[in-house]
């Protein structure tokens, strides 16, 4: 059997790559919706290097 010390390391270690991973997931989520947001917000405005009067 496991002893103790290294079964509450091993379940933090588990616990930090399911967070680490949880993250990663978020970070692709919210890149993609920059992304799209990008796209939207450059069909509604006029590019930074466009015409200036």
């Amino acid at each position: 059997m496991i002893d103790p010390v290294t079964q509450k390391i091993a379940i933090r270690m588990w616990n930090e790559a399911v967070a680490m991973a949880t993250h990663e997931v978020e970070i692709e989520k919210l890149s993609a919706e920059v992304a799209r947001l990008q796209a939207a917000a450059s069909e509604v405005a006029p590019s930074p290097e466009g015409d200036a009067d």
